[in-house]
């Protein structure tokens, strides 16, 4: 981990870059992680957001969600969003944080972090997206919901709305955290588009297309 004054505009450009993420009020990188005791490695993934379209499955989740209402706003962490936070660790047990307080602490502007609410036609808060700004891109940090609208794929939907965020306002990219090696429950971050997606290579310090990185892991196990 690093530890610097603040990660905001070019600084956390620069960190996601070269694979980096946030971890509470630090930045960290890694190339494996253990759940439940298995070892799995792990790609740090971007999305070119010029590049993204918008396929069927994409258009079925936001015609479903088409009756809620989206908002984004700089993140103050409010009791309704702890709330929130809590229904969802019951049905999301592996989340690793206590609390929203515990995963973002409010010790000083070190990151320009925003949220993205979603809310119902009663303005019930459903889900949330949480997410840091920089100058030229966004990383996705935190996605939770209500568990009795699960149906309504709203990971998928928090994905898209920050998606759409990055196009209003000129930002190229969107970092939304990493992939494995192999097929698990952080492979759902591809769903926005594979062919617009990029995944970082760090033996070679560059970003590879998704088809292109798939290949070389694919011959690299052979």
């Amino acid at each position: 981990m690093e530890t610097v004054a603040h990660f905001r505009n070019e600084i956390l450009d620069k960190y996601l870059a070269i694979g980096w993420f946030r971890m509470v009020d630090r930045m960290f990188t890694t190339s494996f992680i253990e759940p439940e005791g298995e070892v799995l490695f792990v790609y740090w993934l971007r999305y070119n957001v010029a590049a993204v379209k918008t396929g069927r499955k994409q258009k079925d989740i936001i015609n479903r969600n088409k009756n809620l209402t989206v908002i984004f706003k700089p993140l103050y962490i409010t009791a309704e969003l702890e709330a929130l936070f809590a229904m969802y660790k019951r049905i999301k047990p592996f989340v690793g944080y206590y609390s929203l307080s515990e995963a973002f602490r409010t010790n000083g502007p070190i990151f320009d972090t925003w949220v993205v609410e979603i809310r119902d036609e009663n303005n019930m808060l459903i889900a949330a997206g949480i997410f840091d700004k920089g100058t030229d891109s966004i990383a996705g940090i935190m996605n939770f919901y209500h568990p009795d609208f699960e149906r309504n794929s709203p990971g998928k939907m928090l994905m898209l709305a920050k998606i759409y965020y990055c196009r209003q306002n000129g930002f190229a990219y969107y970092y939304p955290g990493y992939i494995t090696h192999v097929p698990s429950r952080f492979n759902y971050k591809l769903f926005a588009d594979k062919m617009a997606a990029e995944v970082y290579e760090p033996d070679l310090r560059t970003w590879l297309p998704y088809n292109l990185w798939k290949e070389k892991i694919e011959d690299d196990r052979e």
